[in-house]
């Protein structure tokens, strides 16, 4: 039952509310994709080992997520968790280039140095580093890395656009690939931010290769 359990559970977390919820087995055969006769029957099994609660209301039948429900799932997570925590680190590979001298620009608006210390922990160096790398790597990479959503904002002047950030590591420096929303972005073109200027504290010319890691 325990690999049945989980997806049933989970399927009733999604739904809730506080841990309630008011849905038909054809809802939850969606949420689970599985048939209707599917899904009543693992509502069933969930409530035959405590796990759920099924309470008929004047407003429908109310789904109830029971304590043990809750541990089963909590349980589910810190496992996955452990193992997750345990993969290998990823890795990027790239090799240095020069931006189109934008970086500093940018890296010195207020407006992006507030966010990126109170989101990233960085007192970011005003300046990028660029690295060119293969574009489809360059997503497998950052698809395992916790997005950390930076907001655009307005000044007298102009608009600055939102940005995505991923934290990573350089050489043991504290780093954050940065992407921004614009929709000619160069995929295979890695922008980085730090709190000093690598180039100079790395030793970094054009041509170097590097390796970004998780």
């Amino acid at each position: 039952m325990e690999g049945e359990r989980l997806p049933a559970l989970l399927a009733i977390a999604k739904a809730s509310k506080g841990g309630e919820c008011f849905c038909s087995t054809m809802q939850l055969s969606v949420l689970m994709r599985v048939s209707q006769q599917s899904a009543s029957r693992k509502l069933i099994e969930l409530e035959k080992e405590g796990l759920a609660l099924r309470k008929p209301t004047g407003r429908g039948v109310k789904i109830i997520l029971t304590a043990s429900g809750r541990r089963v799932l909590e349980q589910a997570f810190f496992d996955l968790k452990k193992i997750l925590d345990q993969s290998p680190a990823r890795k990027l590979e790239g090799v240095v280039c020069s931006g189109l001298g934008e970086g500093k620009y940018y890296m010195s608006q207020d407006g992006y140095k507030k966010q990126f210390k109170e989101k990233l922990g960085l007192s970011i160096f005003e300046g990028t580093l660029n690295l060119r790398s293969d574009a489809l790597e360059v997503k497998e990479f950052l698809f395992g890395l916790r997005k950390i959503r930076v907001d655009g904002f307005h000044t007298p002047a102009r608009t600055f656009g939102a940005v995505n950030a991923f934290k990573a590591t350089l050489n043991g420096e504290k780093i954050a690939v940065i992407v921004p929303d614009r929709t000619k972005h160069d995929e295979g073109l890695v922008e980085v931010i730090a709190e000093s200027d690598l180039r100079k504290k790395l030793g970094l010319k054009d041509g170097k290769k590097i390796v970004l890691t998780s």
